[in-house]
């Protein structure tokens, strides 16, 4: 292959900036999801802690503890629905570019019957197309 060519993609469509930079985000957040979730699974501050003496202090402490672990849960399932609003916009992307497609597939359609239309006109113009001079004027081959 030469370096002029570009890949061929499996399906037809180039990647839009729009795109690459969704996919982008998306692999960062992935990145980030799969981060907490090895840090929460490897510190030891994320194990339950059942101290042998609960005095007023040691309470507050694990009501911090356990409002800190719920908030790095919270922030880990935030970050799970971000990628759900980033697959939306994608898809969204996608329908544009298919619409996008569609209508230049339409446009081709149309301009190609526009050029068998003149074609025909010309023929016409000619004497039928088929080298004989139309008889009276009125039979129309068309139909």
């Amino acid at each position: 292959m030469t370096g002029s060519r570009t890949p061929r993609r499996l399906s037809g469509f180039p990647l839009t900036p729009r795109q690459r930079r969704l996919r982008l985000y998306s692999f960062v957040i992935i990145g980030f999801i799969a981060a907490m979730i090895i840090f929460a699974m490897v510190h030891p501050f994320f194990r339950p802690s059942n101290p042998p003496v609960l005095t007023e202090t040691v309470r507050r402490a694990l009501v911090v503890k356990t409002m800190f672990i719920m908030g790095y849960w919270t922030i880990c399932f935030l970050l799970l629905m971000s990628l759900l609003v980033i697959a939306w916009l994608y898809t969204r992307e996608i329908m544009r570019q298919l619409m996008v497609e569609r209508a230049r597939i339409w446009r081709e359609i149309a301009d190609r019957s526009n050029e068998r239309m003149a074609e025909r006109m010309r023929e016409r113009a000619r004497g039928n197309g088929s080298g004989k001079p139309p008889t009276d004027g009125t039979a129309d081959d068309s139909g």
